[in-house]
């Protein structure tokens, strides 16, 4: 039987803890419960080939995903996607074993020196990033104005499948593995989560979690291959593709064989606003603006400069901000942020992809300056929403104002009305208030739970926790048993406000419980032993 590795388990959960389980998700506080009980769950990890829908450890029997909630997330101001998290065990087996079997992948890919394929390049490293950092979607325009501009009188096919993620067919995912050699048990237990994840629809691959990447990158594999065999000269970025042709018919014969190649691999559809056929000089201008979106402005660069400094390229690494020098902080005005913000989001297609990218860089510092801008144009940037709540947690120990008047504003942001209709977007800033008490206005969220759904009442009880609200949390006790998982951990997280005495009796009934999950009672040994948010 297939084992899981204890380095790549190791590695998994190293990376977790420094980058977090998802794209689009705050980190679960069960992440921290799982490293500081790790060796225990390490052990049962190797010593068990799976475990029995996350309970029984000691049944030796095949791994049954726990599965993953999932919500709908805006991706721009008119498009949404649907998102997963991962339960937090599911995301340290499934991150295990793509860093244990993702070379395998890779090699199956087309090479990346032949500048073709950019995206999602397999290549783990220390800091616990999956794939290769070097700027691989500013790589995929210069490339492309580069091909382009070899073939002045030529034409580009400008091609993007539509909603790619959730139209992945797994039995190509499973062709692939099995292209790659991954052996039949691992091959398996990663389609069976994602036919869990898409409830038995044989579609589709989890948007948010780092290692759906390579698993919807290598199903595109024939494709790539494809026209390669055929002589096509593309380039490719996850769904974007542009394949650069001598003359206009070419490009017309290019179009219909790529869209012969995806309905024959998936039955995978081009998105008709998205792909045209152009003239190279106009594709050039095309491509320069690409790029001047993503080049950084010079100030912009100036700054980037100075995080890089401190973080010595370590994009999560964290940076005090009072180790700046004042001629470095000077650069971190209210003014030049709202400067650079303004660049990404005054347009009528704002860059939220790159907006949110520059958050997270600013987030590793913690400049607090940035904070008016985004608050005063929140409504407008929902979709960059938990980019900017990790900025603001970052400025925790630098932001001068009162914390209780931004918390007044994030109220009202609530009560707008698509906050109100997305849970998505509640849980998203409810998750500010778990992380810093001094935003205060518990009363007013305590007087949402009732009406709100699970996965907001999750947030509500993290924060209720982190404002120490004990005897409100002494009286949710009485609905661990009749809520789902997610929230049953956060009520057992509630218990870190009890007294010693009720918390450790509490806590013990639920650790000796066979019906409680596994990780329930990892988090609940976790609070008993001081664990806390």
């Amino acid at each position: 039987m297939v084992k899981f590795n204890e380095d790549s388990l190791l590695w998994a959960k190293k990376s977790l803890m420094k980058q977090g389980d998802s794209d689009l998700f705050p980190t679960p506080f069960e992440i921290e419960a799982i490293n500081d009980k790790w060796e225990f769950v390490r052990n049962k990890l190797l010593e068990k080939d799976m475990i029995l829908n996350g309970r029984d450890l000691e049944v030796n029997t095949k791994y049954h995903w726990v599965g993953g909630r999932r919500a709908i997330a805006p991706k721009g101001r008119l498009s949404f996607r649907v998102a997963t998290q991962l339960d937090p065990i599911d995301s340290v087996v499934l991150t295990s074993l793509i860093h244990q079997y993702g070379q395998k992948l890779e090699n199956t890919r087309i090479p990346i020196t032949k500048n073709k394929v950019f995206s999602y390049r397999f290549k783990p490293d220390t800091d616990g990033h999956l794939y290769d950092q070097n700027n691989s979607w500013i790589n995929f325009w210069k490339f492309s104005l580069e091909y382009a501009q070899n073939l002045p009188d030529g034409y580009i096919l400008v091609a993007d499948i539509s909603d790619f993620y959730n139209q992945v067919y797994h039995h190509t995912v499973e062709n692939e593995l099995d292209r790659a050699s991954i052996p039949p048990e691992i091959k398996k237990l990663i389609i069976e989560l994602l036919s869990k994840l898409t409830d038995r629809v044989s579609r589709g691959i989890p948007v948010g979690p780092h290692p759906s990447h390579l698993l919807s990158e290598i199903s595109l594999n024939p494709i790539d291959h494809l026209l390669e065999l055929n002589t096509y000269h593309h380039c490719r970025y996850s769904d974007d593709i542009h394949i650069f042709c001598k003359n206009e018919i070419q490009a017309q014969i290019a179009l219909y064989d790529l869209v012969n190649y995806l309905d024959n691999n998936g039955r995978l559809v081009l998105q008709k606003s998205k792909t045209s056929i152009m003239p190279s000089k106009d594709f050039c201008k095309y491509a320069e603006e690409k790029i001047e979106d993503i080049t950084t402005s010079d100030l912009e660069g100036e700054i980037l400069r100075i995080i890089d400094k401190y973080s010595f390229g370590d994009r999560y690494a964290k940076i005090r901000y009072n180790t700046l020098s004042l001629q470095e902080r000077a650069l971190f005005t209210e003014e030049n942020l709202e400067k650079i913000f303004v660049k990404y989001v005054d347009d009528k297609d704002p860059n939220f992809k790159r907006l949110r990218w520059l958050l997270r860089r600013l987030a590793q510092v913690g400049p607090p300056e940035g904070i008016p801008f985004l608050i005063t144009n929140l409504k407008d940037l929902m979709p960059a929403l938990e980019d900017i709540c990790t900025y603001i947690i970052s400025t925790e120990n630098t932001y001068s104002g009162r914390w209780e008047e931004l918390g007044d504003e994030l109220i009202l942001d609530l009560e707008l009305p698509i906050v109100n209709h997305s849970e998505y977007l509640q849980m998203t800033l409810i998750s500010l208030f778990s992380k810093i008490s001094d935003l205060n206005h518990i009363d007013k969220l305590l007087s949402m739970y009732d009406k709100s759904s699970p996965t907001v009442r999750r947030k509500i009880v993290n924060a209720a926790t982190k404002a120490h609200e004990n005897y409100w949390l002494f009286s949710r006790r009485d609905q661990l048993r009749e809520s789902g998982t997610w929230l049953r951990r956060s009520i057992i997280l509630g218990a870190s406000t009890f007294t010693v005495d009720e918390r450790n009796a509490w806590l013990a009934k639920i650790i000796k419980d066979s019906n409680y999950t596994f990780l329930e009672q990892i988090v609940a040994q976790w609070v008993k032993n001081g664990g806390k948010i």
